[in-house]
């Protein structure tokens, strides 16, 4: 992801992953590295300037794009059996739009703090999470936030990081995926259709596997 993004230079600073245990025997966490103490990210149900500072200011996140936003992946992975637990991967636009040379030229949380409040952008971020062991009634196993914590859309499947990636560059940044080929290639885990009758009947979002990459002349 962080090769990707660099080629589109999209990319304006990043965390390296690191591996921590969890409370589950045998499962490890792959997520960002910090120095401070991560937030309980399930708590955190609102979207708005203080939650987007507090990510900010503590560095969590993998990857800080130029426009402010930024990119959490995290999976917890069985060690004997590699298989993948759970996951929570977030696209969080930065509530305010600059231009570049601002950006540039003061810390992006003084820039927040100090503008005014027609600049702020009504923005939701975008999370799934994969969940197989808190499934419930509208709880599927696979799903996405869209701006609510209570909204849940019923997805298809777990999504890979580079699928993930690909979702947010053709939807968020259109001129890019337009101009590039970088992102148009995903690997494929095979993980298996999560969708039961009520989710398929109330709506939920699915695709085509895999995505293949267009032939070039």
């Amino acid at each position: 992801m962080k090769k990707r993004l660099l080629e589109a230079d999209l990319l304006d600073d990043w965390n390296p992953s690191v591996v921590e245990k969890t409370y589950d025997r045998g499962v490890r966490r792959v997520t960002w590295a910090t120095n401070g103490v991560r937030p309980e990210l399930v708590d955190l149900s609102l979207s708005n300037v203080r939650e987007y500072l507090q990510f900010l200011n503590g560095r969590h996140y993998q990857f800080k794009l130029t426009d402010g936003s930024l990119i959490q992946v995290s999976y917890d992975i069985h060690e004997s059996s590699s298989e993948v637990r759970q996951s929570r991967l977030v696209w969080y636009p930065c509530p305010v739009s600059f231009k570049p040379e601002e950006i540039q030229e003061f810390p992006l949380s003084e820039l927040i703090l100090s503008s005014p409040t027609e600049l702020l952008n009504l923005q939701a971020p975008m999370r799934i999470d994969y969940a197989p062991s808190q499934v419930a009634d509208n709880h599927s196993t696979t799903h996405m936030h869209l701006g609510r914590e209570e909204f849940r859309l019923p997805v298809q499947r777990p999504l890979e990081p580079n699928r993930f990636l690909r979702l947010i560059i053709r939807t968020i940044y259109p001129s890019i995926w337009e101009q590039t080929n970088i992102f148009r290639a995903v690997e494929d885990w095979t993980g298996a259709e999560g969708l039961n009758g009520d989710d398929k009947l109330c709506g939920s979002l699915s695709w085509q596997l895999p995505i293949q990459v267009p032939r070039t002349a």
